[in-house]
């Protein structure tokens, strides 16, 4: 009897499984078809399947031999996953992970010739890598600002100079991005390329929000990396050489970018014994920097910092402004680790390794 009963059981939930199977088949073939129907009132041509590969390998670094053949592949960039994913089959590019709602209602809004918002941002995102189409990128770039900061950075699509201005000036701060998409504003998806860090790119940043570099400084510094590190070094010499370039007049204590490099060897103390055996990529401002940086650090070994504010404590805030969000307080007679001392605001460690700004007013030296 029991034995039965067990195959019984067994039975149904087999049964289950296949009928649960068939249904999620049917739903990865049915929600792609809906897109080509959608696709199909809008005219839209879909490239062939060489083209289709070409530019997922030039965009994404991705084989087509390393995607499903015929439901959807989820995209991963610098050991992520993106909220994209790619299907092969059906030879397009969607937004977001999650299944479509609804698709018997979605297939009437179609069938009505009904314009469908999340429809059209696929839409556009596709006629743009695989068409280059000048109506889809003027449409991004006027309408749709997160697309084209993705479309740009996480894409690596760089064929337009308004779009890339307009992704640029979208990006306004990196410590609240993914890390896959900060690191994709460092290098390119296609490791084959000759030159994979995004040089042309992070000069464009730079004019536009100097700001954004030094971030990008700390974030590789406090981050690990997901490339080879002598590469990841590379592209951390050429931020900073912008950096120290922007003001190469100034006396060292003055330039920004000697801030930085300063900031980079006190947390990453193996970080110029590794330049040193490249000669510092050969960059002569990064090796003129070093050798300063060597003179004023046996100068101030004795030196040390507190924080010494009349109501007790002081707020150490997330920017260099009294609006910024407050991390946490700082009592008075507290010993800080000042890590940049340009402008009014200082870039400090506290004693329990959190990182912020206090006004320079605040902090004194014994």
């Amino acid at each position: 009897m029991v034995k039965k009963i067990f195959s019984h059981i067994i039975y149904f939930a087999l049964t289950f499984l296949f009928v649960s199977l068939k249904a999620q088949n049917n739903r990865n073939d049915k929600e792609p078809h809906l897109f080509t129907e959608y696709f199909g009132t809008k005219k839209y041509s879909y490239p062939s399947a060489i083209d289709f590969n070409t530019r997922n390998r030039a965009y994404l670094g991705i084989n087509s031999k390393d995607t499903d053949s015929k439901g959807y592949s989820e995209i991963v960039i610098n050991n992520e996953y993106i909220d994209y994913q790619i299907n092969q089959n059906y030879k397009f590019i969607k937004i977001g992970q999650d299944d479509l709602p609804d698709l018997d209602h979605v297939k009437t809004e179609i069938k009505q010739n009904k314009k469908l918002p999340y429809f059209e941002d696929v839409l556009d995102l596709n006629k743009v890598l695989y068409q280059d189409d000048k109506n889809a990128i003027a449409n991004i770039i006027n309408w749709k600002k997160d697309l084209a900061a993705d479309i740009v950075i996480l894409f690596d699509y760089e064929k337009d100079d308004n779009l890339n201005k307009a992704a640029v000036k979208k990006i306004t701060s990196i410590k609240d991005q993914p890390h896959y998409f900060n690191w994709s504003i460092l290098f390119y998806n296609d490791k084959s390329k000759d030159q994979t860090i995004r040089k042309e790119l992070l000069l464009t940043i730079f004019n536009n929000n100097a700001n954004l570099i030094s971030d990008l400084v700390r974030f590789i510094v406090n981050n690990k990396t997901p490339f080879n590190q002598a590469k990841t070094d590379e592209a951390l010499v050429y931020l900073l050489h912008l950096q120290l370039k922007k003001n190469e007049n100034n006396d060292w204590k003055q330039n920004e970018g000697f801030g930085m490099l300063s900031y980079c060897y006190d947390k990453d103390r193996d970080l110029m014994k590794r330049l040193k055996s490249t000669n510092f990529y050969n960059d002569p401002l990064i090796k003129n920097a070093t050798e300063a940086y060597n003179t004023f650090n046996q100068q101030e070994t004795s030196e040390s910092y507190t924080i010494q504010d009349p109501d007790g404590y002081t707020n150490l805030r997330k920017d260099k402004n009294t609006a910024s969000e407050v991390l946490q307080k700082i009592k008075s007679g507290e010993q800080v680790n000042v890590l940049d001392q340009n402008g009014d605001w200082w870039l400090i460690e506290t004693k329990d390794g959190k990182q912020g700004y206090v006004h320079k007013s605040r902090i004194k030296s014994e």
